[in-house]
């Protein structure tokens, strides 16, 4: 764990993390703004880091992006062209199949956490909190 002056990193810490009163409130705003999961998918997105229950998962830096835009927008259905315009900055980045590419390698990658991922038929993506 990291030291109290900095608080903790991660969702397992904050398990047992013992804060003074004063600091609690602002510890918990910041991890807020970095740190985004459900009961079994975590994204960190300062250390750019996603977890699964509590393990490290490898992401290409493209899937991290492709996560991200669909956790940050949870039960949200995303178009493919809309997920490469958020994640890349545009919807001709890529070709539309490239995110179904992406999308297959991420719920290999998540194991049984990647049921999350969903796919919305003639529509795009979503992610599904647990």
């Amino acid at each position: 764990m990291t030291s109290t002056t900095l608080g903790p990193r991660s969702a397992a810490e904050w398990l047992t993390y013992r804060a003074t009163p004063d600091s609690t409130a602002v510890q918990l705003e910041r991890f807020a703004q970095h740190v985004l999961g459900t009961a079994t998918v975590e994204i960190d997105f300062e250390r750019r880091e996603v977890r699964r229950a509590g393990r490290l998962v490898k992401l290409s830096p493209t899937e991290f992006n492709l996560l991200a835009v669909l956790m940050r927008r949870p039960a949200e259905t995303l178009t493919r062209g809309e997920i490469l315009e958020i994640a890349h900055g545009s919807p001709h980045a890529a070709t539309p199949r490239a995110v179904d590419v992406q999308v297959m390698s991420i719920r290999r990658k998540l194991g049984p956490a990647g049921a999350q991922l969903e796919t919305v038929r003639g529509r795009g993506y979503r992610f599904r909190p647990a």
